[in-house]
Parts: C-alpha cells; structure tokens; sequence
C-alpha cells in the first residue's frame, strides 16, 4: 500500500476520481482553493440531458408567453393546461384561469368552455373556485402534441 496525501491510502491499483479528489492530490492548495478548482473542473463539463431539457423547456415556455400575451390565443390555452395540470412547472391555477381568460379573449373555444367549466364548480367563501375543482378539472384535460412538445412531455400524460 501507498500513502496518497490526505491521509488515505490506497492500493497501486486504485484511482483517484479527478473531480471528488482534488483536494487529496495537491497538499499545496487551500481549502477554499481547491473548493474553486473543484467547481471549475464541473462547470466546464457539457450539460446532462435532464438538464438540457430543463433549459429548452424554459426557453420554450418563454417563447409561448410572449406569443400568448401578443395575442396568439393558441398559445395562451396551451399555457394555461401547462399551468392548470403543472406540467414542467409548479401547479398554478391563477396563471392558468388568466391564461384561459386570454386565449378566450382572443377566440378560443377550448378556452371559453374551460373557463365555462371552471366558473360552473364549487366556491369558497370569498367566492373563489375551490382547489379541489381545479384539480378535479385538471385530471380530464389531455396533453396535445403541442403541449408536449413544448414541455417534454408524453402524450396524455398527466401530474
């Protein structure tokens, strides 16, 4: 056996990992140093696939609300579902009722028969649609090609 700096031993045959051990193979380097030459060694890696379609996911919802709010009534019912079921994003009803509201606004019959279906369920005392409608709702919405494409996500597929 050998002694590796660190205090650690290893055999001949054993490796360091380059990114979890930097610190054991330079004795010379600072604790905050080799913390900083450890995230540079993982910044510079290429992205992951997960996080790959993290990023094209956003960029693309960026892109459907600037159509939305430009008044592509397309777009605005497609993220209002995005919202309404939470698909890629957190669950977000009041997005989703004001992206309804704005496809509506703009022609959209899916929209105005959601938005129909919505304000048709049970209120709360401040005369808000309940949660547990919302969701209910959300359950019998299917995922359209375009939805999907946008969010990554299957076909019919629901959170």
């Amino acid at each position: 056996m050998s002694k590796k700096s660190g205090g650690q031993f290893f055999t001949s045959n054993e490796t360091l990992s380059e990114k979890d051990n930097i610190e054991a193979r330079d004795t010379t380097t600072t604790e905050p140093e080799a913390a900083q030459k450890k995230e540079e060694l993982l910044s510079s890696e290429p992205r992951n696939e997960i996080e790959n379609a993290a990023t094209d996911s956003k960029e693309k919802l960026a892109t459907l609300k600037v159509r939305a709010e430009a008044g592509d009534s397309d777009a605005a019912y497609q993220l209002a579902v995005i919202f309404h079921k939470g698909i890629s994003v957190a669950v977000n009803y009041s997005q989703a009722i004001y992206f309804y509201k704005l496809a509506a606004a703009g022609g959209s019959y899916q929209a105005r028969k959601m938005m129909s279906l919505i304000l048709s369920g049970p209120k709360d005392k401040q005369g808000n649609v309940t949660a547990q409608w919302m969701q209910l709702i959300a359950n019998s919405i299917p995922v359209n090609s375009k939805i999907a494409e946008v969010t990554s996500e299957a076909p019919n597929a629901s959170k």
